[in-house]
């Protein structure tokens, strides 16, 4: 059964009673909370079984969650910003028990924190090093880590491609694997497809979205010039069930809001028919 879902990072400018009605609406089933920033995953941090009690009477089950901004250091030089983004992702685990959320998805790195002078080697090491003592901590709370591909131009950013985030991954257990963002990858001039394939049964989750003509990220699919079909023909053939979140950045106006909601469950419902 193909499993669709919505980042709430498109409602991130609403409130979270508007922004709970709107995703109820979409015609989604599933929401990946996003947007640290935003009104609604601010309220789920103060109170997560009332939030994901809210989106679930909306019709909504929240599978997933992505990282939180204060844990963005975890391929920092500097060991007390690695500690505090541990424990950042300490309070989501336990927030996430708590609101009946499985996955969060991980960002193992930030440009700021890698210095383009440094060898490779250094800042893989430092990814390494936290991604091993979040996937401990991860286990103890029952919770998934979903390591996702980030886009950049420097040689010595880890994990660009799903090559490098398995070497990233690998002896972690069986809760740690990938979140492919399909527009990171694009972006990077990769194959989709091919990332696919090499992603195999570690691939936990997708962020879909699509590349504007201005070339950048987070627009509907079919928004912009990348050809689906070989790719969800692969997907449907041997990812079936891996739930693919389309993540879709927040238009400029509440006021279209509601529509881009619609345009995002038409690719969705297209899809589903294939």
């Amino acid at each position: 059964m193909k499993r669709y879902g919505i980042s709430s990072w498109i409602v991130r400018n609403l409130e979270p009673r508007a922004a709970v009605a709107a995703l109820g609406a979409s015609g989604f089933r599933e929401t990946e909370l996003s947007a640290a920033e935003g009104q609604l995953v601010q309220a789920w941090e103060r109170d997560p079984q009332g939030i994901c009690g809210q989106l679930k009477a909306a019709g909504l089950a929240v599978r997933s969650i992505h990282c939180p901004p204060r844990g963005y250091g975890l391929c920092s030089t500097d060991a007390t910003a690695r500690q505090a983004s541990y424990e950042a992702y300490m309070e989501y685990f336990d927030a996430m028990r708590r609101g009946g959320i499985e996955e969060i998805v991980v960002h193992p790195w930030i440009g700021r924190d890698i210095a383009p002078e440094e060898r490779p080697e250094a800042p893989k090491a430092r990814a390494m090093e936290s991604l091993a003592i979040l996937a401990e901590r991860a286990r103890r709370f029952g919770v998934k880590l979903a390591v996702e591909n980030l886009p950049g131009k420097a040689p010595n950013l880890p994990g660009q491609t799903v090559e490098e985030l398995l070497e990233l991954i690998e002896g972690l257990g069986g809760h740690v694997g990938l979140c492919l963002d399909t527009g990171h990858a694009y972006m990077r001039g990769l194959d989709l497809v091919d990332q696919l394939k090499k992603a195999g049964k570690t691939l936990f989750s997708l962020h879909m979205h699509d590349i504007g003509p201005d070339g950048k990220d987070h627009f509907i699919p079919g928004e912009g010039a990348y050809d689906w079909g070989p790719f969800l023909t692969l997907l449907d053939s041997d990812h079936a069930n891996v739930v693919r979140t389309i993540e879709v950045k927040p238009p400029e106006s509440n006021d279209i809001i509601a529509e881009r909601l619609r345009k995002a469950a038409a690719v969705k419902d297209a899809w589903e028919k294939r």
